[in-house]
């Protein structure tokens, strides 16, 4: 493995990141074996089951995450192992933009497939829709970034010195004027995001048997690593809210953690 400034990392210390990663996953598994065990979940028919419900994942997607998931432990290891900061993470781990590379064998498998589908008719995944970049808006697919991340260990960590999403909308919605619009409805709102979710979907992370995390209210052992709930007021208190599904790009480079563009539509 070589990093940016021609740095190559010694055999040796590859073979113990890899033991320590799978070391890691396997803690990752068992800790997903117990809140699977103690039956933690959410209530079915309840606001956050039905929030859950359509941000489900396919095989597909759930077999990425988990390749990524190992990725970002492994790039985390090495950035504790290198000493960096976040600030140093962010600039040598490379950032994966949702392209193949034009000489790889899996571009090539790729548009030989494209070759044998039918022009007239575009696909349900969204693939080879483009002749020139046939995954470009294809399913289980990492989106674009148009800005580099800034992650608070400069890998996958959300970061913590910014005000609670919550407060945030809280504010910016508070009070205020209702003022009427001269000619469009709250149902141009609503059609709007049945439109967003139609065109894409992004899938939010699950336990291994399907079922949706848990994040509010649970014990310290059933509280799932991809759990990120949300303070806010009371009588609330705890909103629930898990990560969304992680990518791995196109190679399994160290790099920073994109998310799964899983469902494409073609709005005529």
């Amino acid at each position: 493995m070589t990093l940016v400034g021609a740095t190559t990392l010694p055999p040796r210390m590859l073979h113990d990141l890899d033991k320590r990663t799978n070391l890691s996953m396997e803690r990752y598994s068992q800790a997903e074996r117990t809140i699977m065990n103690s039956r933690t979940q959410l209530n079915r028919g309840s606001p956050s089951w039905f929030l859950g419900a359509s941000h489900e994942m396919t095989e597909g997607a759930q077999n990425l995450s988990r390749k990524a998931l190992r990725i970002e432990t492994m790039a985390v290891m090495l950035v504790e192992a290198l000493n960096m900061s976040s600030k140093q993470a962010s600039l040598i781990l490379p950032t994966v933009a949702a392209v193949l590379c034009p000489d790889s064998p899996n571009f090539l498998r790729l548009v030989s497939e494209c070759k044998k589908s039918d022009v007239r008719y575009r696909t349900h995944t969204g693939r080879c829709n483009n002749p020139l970049h046939p995954t470009w808006g294809a399913a289980l697919e990492a989106y674009v970034r148009f800005l580099p991340p800034e992650y608070e260990d400069g890998v996958s960590l959300p970061r913590t010195n910014l005000p609670s999403a919550r407060e945030v909308s809280s504010q910016v919605h508070a009070g205020g004027l209702d003022l009427k619009h001269p000619y469009l409805m709250a149902l141009t709102a609503l059609f709007s995001q049945f439109l967003a979710h139609d065109l894409a979907h992004t899938p939010r992370m699950e336990l291994p048997d399907r079922t949706r995390l848990k994040c509010c209210d649970v014990d310290y052992e059933n509280f799932h690593p991809e759990c990120f709930p949300i303070h806010a007021e009371q009588p609330i208190g705890c909103m629930e809210y898990s990560r969304s599904a992680p990518h791995p790009g196109n190679s399994l480079q160290v790099i920073y953690i994109n998310k799964i563009l899983y469902n494409v539509r073609e709005i005529s």
